[in-house]
């Protein structure tokens, strides 16, 4: 919490098909410039309104200052077109914050509405002509390349994509605010984490999946290997995963080359690894 308070840049969003109750849960996190998403956050409600998020956000503000005296003052918000998370971090941080539109959700979106209204022959470039929008580094330069834009098209499709993606949800483009990152990946990247690792793609009845979620680890500096953790895994073999990650991201420890050789998503074959090759020798 105490690094969070320091932290310009925040994710938020909600996931659903977590806990049995259909409640959905809402992550609040922030990226470094490594592009990994760090967590801080996590509450669950029985709803996805403004009032909602606005607890949440509230609730960060409040801690960050009664534990370390810090007024948090985050800049940019990453997340989707869900005004209820919008308008809530607007009234908790203040109006003069952005709000950055995932372009991985608005691509998407913007796709769909092409595909919908316009006729295939011009897909292609209608939707490289977005891109090219999406690459603009400034707010003069997107404002010029909206104006060719619309004038070029004239279509179903500009009426809707004028709408939304110009002037309700107008933050989407690589420009929009210097040093945060143009997607909300990283936090969707780690809700997957929590689908696959955490519940095994269960609905986890809520006080379940609230004990199943908050591993909490002890790792000492000076022998990580006599970490703590109190995940079951650690119980059966008194070693997990969260103490290897958290002392290899901490660089307490480097992982030898032959973990690297299996790529993510693949199980390793049966027998002995391979030992990495030399380098600069050729066969």
């Amino acid at each position: 919490m105490q690094k969070a308070g320091e932290v310009k840049v925040i994710h938020a969003d909600a996931t659903y098909k977590l806990i049995w109750q259909g409640f959905p849960v809402f992550v609040v996190g922030s990226t470094d410039k490594n592009k990994r998403f760090h967590p801080f956050a996590l509450g669950v409600a029985t709803n996805e309104e403004k009032e909602d998020f606005k607890l949440l956000f509230d609730a960060i503000k409040i801690n960050i200052f009664n534990l370390y005296s810090q007024n948090f003052k985050p800049e940019v918000l990453v997340c989707d077109a869900a005004k209820a998370i919008q308008n809530a971090f607007t009234e908790v941080f203040g109006k003069d914050v952005t709000v950055r539109m995932c372009w991985a959700h608005a691509k998407k979106k913007i796709q769909l509405h092409v595909e919908k209204y316009t006729k295939k022959t011009v897909h292609r470039e209608l939707l490289a002509d977005v891109d090219s929008l999406q690459a603009a580094t400034d707010s003069e330069t997107f404002e010029l390349a909206s104006k060719a834009f619309l004038k070029k098209w004239d279509n179903a499709f500009i009426q809707y994509f004028e709408e939304q993606w110009l002037t309700q949800n107008r933050s989407w483009y690589l420009g929009a605010h210097m040093g945060s990152p143009a997607t909300n990946n990283a936090l969707e990247s780690h809700n997957r984490v929590i689908k696959d690792e955490y519940t095994l793609r269960e609905r986890l009845p809520l006080s379940r999946f609230l004990t199943v979620f908050k591993w909490q680890v002890d790792l000492p500096h000076n022998d990580w290997m006599q970490g703590k953790c109190n995940c079951p895994a650690f119980y059966k073999n008194y070693m997990c995963k969260h103490i290897m990650g958290l002392a290899i991201r901490l660089k307490f420890a480097n992982p030898p080359p032959e973990a690297k050789n299996v790529p993510i998503g693949q199980k390793r074959k049966r027998g002995r690894p391979s030992k990495s090759r030399p380098a600069l020798v050729i066969q």
